[in-house]
Order: C-alpha cells, then sequence, then structure tokens
C-alpha cells in the first residue's frame, strides 16, 4: 500500500507541478513579510507524543534522553554527537561575543545554526509539535546563544 501511494504522490506532482507553483506563488504574496516561519501543510503520522509520566522537574539531561531514547539507535548517535559539537562552540562563541568580533561572531553562528538544523530536523522528524516545542526550549535554555 505504501508503495503505490509513493507512486500516487509522485503522479499528482508532476500532473499538478504548475498549479502548485502557481499556488505557492499567489499564498506567498498573503503571507506577512514579518513572519519568519509557516506552517503550510503539517503531516503527523507515527510521532513520538508527549510522555505524560516525565517529571519537567528532572534535570536537561535526563529530559532530552526521555524522549531521544525512543529514537533508533543511530538517531540517538547522532544527536548525542551534534549537541557534543554544539556544546564545543560555547567557548568560540563567547570569545567573539566578548570580543565584540562580528566576523568571528558570524561564523560561529552559522556553525551553530548548521548544527541545531541537523538536530531540529531530527526533531520534525521524528516528534510531534509539541514535543518539537518542548525539546527546543531545553536547547534554548541550555545554551547561551539563541536557536
Amino acid at each position: 500500500m505504501l508503495d503505490s501511494i509513493v507512486v500516487l504522490t509522485v503522479r499528482i506532482k508532476h500532473l499538478h507541478l504548475s498549479a502548485v507553483i502557481t499556488f505557492m506563488s499567489l499564498l506567498s504574496l498573503s503571507i506577512n513579510a514579518a513572519e519568519e516561519e509557516f506552517t503550510l501543510l503539517t503531516i503527523q503520522g507515527d510521532l513520538v507524543g508527549k510522555i505524560d509520566s516525565l517529571d519537567l522537574s528532572s534535570d536537561r539531561d535526563t529530559l532530552l534522553n526521555s524522549y531521544y531514547n525512543l529514537l533508533p539507535q543511530g538517531l540517538r548517535t547522532e544527536i548525542k554527537t551534534l549537541r557534543q559539537i554544539l556544546s564545543t562552540c560555547i567557548p568560540d562563541y563567547e570569545v567573539a561575543v566578548n570580543a565584540g568580533d562580528s566576523a568571528e561572531f558570524s561564523e560561529i553562528k552559522d556553525e551553530i545554526d548548521l548544527y541545531w538544523a541537523a538536530i531540529r530536523s531530527i526533531h520534525i522528524q521524528h516528534f510531534t509539535r509539541e514535543v518539537v516545542d518542548f525539546l527546543g526550549s531545553i536547547y534554548n535554555n541550555e545554551f547561551p546563544f539563541s536557536l
């Protein structure tokens, strides 16, 4: 059944590509310029939802690991690596901020944004919106830079 859905989706994309592009063009005109992000379509399937029994007063590693332990091993390893890399960015970030060096700051911020985007991509693919927001708030409290 899944194969037929994928084929159907591909056919729809090819048949209606110009209509979708036209629709997107029209839609883009009505989007408020101040909005940084908007959702055109949300499809949720077998995504991990909120863990009701989780003690929210737990430390951040416990909270994050409660969700990450529900992911396949490969993703857990990838997220652990990405978090370690983000942590190593903290000293460079603090030096750049304290020095007022905009070039250095821009470079380290680009690096931070790259790793945060990879983590956020995993969150979006595997967790519900509520959990994605919750995990994002934990990261924002963990790191001195804005994610």
